[in-house]
């Protein structure tokens, strides 16, 4: 299935540097519904596995007439500045006091939950899906992932809605309710399908791709509409895990300071997976700049961090150290294999002052990546743990490779359950 996968992005992304052209999707409805199925394939993230269960191709994709895709062309947002430069981080004057609980569910069933004000990078809506424990007040969210979008090759491989097939997660990796081996296993669970194409941290809602036009980019004021909901609804529990896979991997980063601060009596606990913000020496400044200026990624960088503002675009790495010294208390791990085709691919668009057509990041160089943040992280910043494996898959956590792959004779969910047991950060693997 993944080769068949990676042989589909390679036909998408030749075909989108020979011809410019936007795929239209279906928006799905907007109707509250219940999982009877399961999300194929692990989502529309590049993960190893997830629920090979039926597409759910009952028609559900009647065209929802509210894709207001903003066709207005006058507010193109710039693509070479940041939209917050000096950042902004948490906001709790984001956080609509109004908001209602998610809404009741059968405990062990996940359901659907639309945000009528919510967007997707076309324009039609977006939302999330929840599934309710009857034994415990802990909960865990999870980002999805899906490549992201900051060029026309890159845009048409990467969701720009969320079709009724990919509204759920299926039932591997995390969310097994079934093995022992599972830490979440009688955990709540909130899944994040992703549709913005900004790793679920944009604020930008006119965003342009040379070739294919305006681009809403506002995952991260998405997420600010969904936390407003899920704090309404897990008020006081005793363990907090924010998650996520390839872009969610980023985006977990990202919004690890919202969970701590809202939730400062809970254990919180970061979990990246598939996705590591380099120092710049391998994460270039000019691709950083990039996403800045595209999504504003600024808007959701704490302007404490001053060191995240590199004057060259760069610095986002810094935003551990920040993360470390202001909420010491969290626990916080990143999983990656050491040659990672499917990063080598985006972060390869940052080499040679991105004035790249064909990304060919040197797998040494990757792996020289993941050593060089280790040692940042396990002698600077003194916090965070790794679970670095062998060989180029990329992400393992909502599949059966959570289980099954290993690293110094540890699983990954052997290393992931002693964070969430007893806050233990190490660093596993090669």
């Amino acid at each position: 299935m993944k080769e068949v996968t990676r042989l589909l992005t390679v036909f998408l992304c030749i075909a989108g540097l020979l011809f410019q052209f936007a795929c239209a999707e279906d928006s799905p409805d907007e109707d509250s519904e219940k999982n009877k199925n399961g999300q194929s394939d692990g989502g529309p993230g590049d993960s190893d596995g997830g629920s090979d269960s039926d597409s759910d191709s009952d028609s559900d994709s009647d065209s929802d007439s509210d894709s207001d895709s903003d066709s207005d062309s006058d507010t193109d947002a710039d693509t070479d500045t940041d939209g917050d430069p000096d950042g902004g981080g948490w906001d709790p004057e984001q956080i609509d006091p109004d908001a209602d609980p998610l809404p009741d569910g059968t405990p062990g069933e996940w359901i659907w939950v639309p945000f009528d004000e919510s967007k997707c990078r076309d324009g039609s809506k977006a939302g999330i899906a929840v599934r309710y424990s009857d034994t415990s007040d802990n909960f865990i969210i999870f980002l999805e992932g899906g490549g992201a979008c900051f060029n026309s090759v890159l845009c048409l491989a990467n969701p720009s809605n969320i079709p009724a097939a990919l509204r759920f997660p299926g039932e591997s990796g995390i969310f097994d309710k079934d093995n022992n081996e599972n830490p979440f296993r009688d955990w709540n669970g909130v899944y994040v399908p992703y549709c913005t194409g900004d790793v679920h941290t944009g604020a930008n809602p006119a965003g342009n791709i040379p070739g294919l036009g305006k681009q809403i980019f506002l995952g991260g004021s998405n997420f600010y509409m969904f936390f407003s909901r899920i704090i309404k609804t897990f008020t006081d529990p005793e363990k907090v895990v924010l998650s996520g896979l390839s872009a969610g991997s980023l985006g977990a980063a990202f919004h690890l300071q919202m969970i701590a601060e809202h939730y400062p009596d809970a254990h919180v606990i970061g979990i990246s997976d598939g996705a590591v913000v380099f120092r710049d020496e391998y994460l270039t400044p000019c691709l950083q700049k990039q996403a800045r200026g595209l999504w504003w990624l600024g808007a959701y960088i704490p302007e404490e961090c001053t060191e995240c503002f590199g004057s060259d675009g760069g610095g986002l790495s810094n935003l551990y150290q920040y993360l470390a010294n202001a909420h010491p208390d969290v626990t916080f791990g990143i999983i990656s294999s050491v040659n990672d085709s499917t990063m080598r691919t985006f972060y390869g668009y940052g080499l040679d002052d991105c004035n790249v057509n064909f990304p060919s990041y040197p797998g040494d160089m990757y792996e020289d990546a993941c050593m060089d943040i280790r040692d940042y992280l396990e002698n600077t910043v003194k916090w965070g743990g790794t679970f670095w494996f062998g060989g180029s898959d990329h992400g393992k956590i909502s599949g059966s490779g959570f289980y099954s792959q290993t690293a110094d004779d540890v699983s990954i969910a052997e290393w992931v359950t002693d964070m969430v047991e007893n806050g233990n950060m190490t660093h596993v693997g090669p």
